[in-house]
């Protein structure tokens, strides 16, 4: 009632409790102060992760994830159901980590992609068909979850976390982000959310040398997957890792602002280009969306 009094109705006040090892909450809005309500979970995260409140398992398990069950225990089930996730850039390793996360019983998903599906897409984009050419990725991968049918609820928000605020504040309500995004200024955000709203976050990164073969043919001499699990008090940033350098930053913000520009003119200006891109196939994108 004091709260209520002091900044009005749509007060909110939540209730932590730790006892026996365990972490319970309740929610009372300003408006109802007299009723009580559950939250969905609890997200310990530090140096590792620990979920508390979710469902029982046997309150929502279906024929469906019977194999899962034998594979993984009762409880995991349970957790994936009660955990919303983020996956940013839904090309060749985030639709198929999407795809993997819905099969493996995520209650939640949310979908972050600007780009719209080109025709050299379709080799790799899960969910894609010839017809879905020039429409948004991210909407097209929510249609096809949609069509799954499984118990998972299911968001797509077209924009850049470094610039639109609604793909910004997707993250802030994320338990675990996935970064598959070779995006440097939203993988920058991505390694600040970290931090900021104590996020889990895997991030994903391909690349690879193309050259010519001891035949004279051109083609991907080599390929190289990388996978980071960052916590807030485990694992090195991307900085550290070195897969994010600040010039690399300012070039990407240079070409924004210019998209003329020259390569000389960049390197007058000390910006030097990020990693090395390699063409991304199936089989490469599929194997490290597996792994993460």
């Amino acid at each position: 009632k004091a709260l209520i009094g002091r900044n009005g109705e749509s007060s909110r006040l939540i209730a932590l409790l730790y006892a026996e090892g365990k972490w319970a909450a309740h929610l009372r809005y300003g408006a109802q102060p007299e009723s009580e309500l559950p939250v969905r979970h609890i997200v310990v995260i530090g140096d590792s992760i620990k979920v508390f409140g979710a469902l029982p398992s046997d309150q929502i398990v279906s024929e469906i994830f019977q194999r899962q069950l034998t594979a993984f225990g009762a409880p995991f089930t349970s957790i994936m159901q009660s955990l919303r996730f983020a996956v940013v850039g839904v090309g060749g390793t985030g639709s198929p980590i999407a795809n993997l996360l819905v099969r493996s019983g995520d209650g939640e998903v949310i979908l972050i992609d600007e780009d719209r599906l080109e025709r050299t897409n379709l080799n790799r984009v899960v969910g894609t068909r010839a017809g879905d050419v020039g429409k948004h990725k991210a909407k097209i991968l929510e249609q096809y979850i949609k069509e799954m049918a499984l118990p998972t609820n299911v968001t797509s928000i077209v924009g850049l976390i470094d610039i639109d605020t609604p793909a910004l504040s997707a993250l802030s309500t994320a338990d675990i982000v996935f970064g598959c995004t070779d995006d440097y200024l939203g993988r920058d955000i991505l390694n600040a959310s970290v931090y900021y709203y104590l996020n889990a976050l895997i991030d994903v990164g391909l690349g690879g040398r193309v050259g010519e073969d001891r035949n004279g043919i051109i083609r991907l001499l080599n390929q190289k997957g990388r996978i980071s699990r960052i916590l807030p008090e485990e694992g090195k940033c991307l900085y550290c890792q070195r897969e994010l350098r600040s010039e690399w930053l300012s070039r990407q913000l240079e070409i924004r602002a210019n998209p003329n520009i020259s390569e000389l003119e960049l390197h007058e200006k000390y910006l030097a280009g990020g990693k090395e891109q390699a063409p991304g196939v199936a089989p490469f994108t599929g194997t490290v969306a597996n792994i993460a």
